[in-house]
């Protein structure tokens, strides 16, 4: 589950080129939180 979760990251921020996720350590926690957010945002 947790490679789903890093790819699914990686895929993320190419996608949408975040600034603030082009160091791959920031990655995974960056996405995390930017999901919940969308979660939050979405609900």
């Amino acid at each position: 589950m947790r490679w789903q979760f890093l790819r699914y990251c990686q895929y993320h921020i190419w996608r949408q080129q975040s600034y603030h996720c082009q160091r791959l350590l920031n990655c995974p926690f960056q996405c995390l939180v930017e999901q919940k957010l969308n979660q939050l945002h979405h609900i």
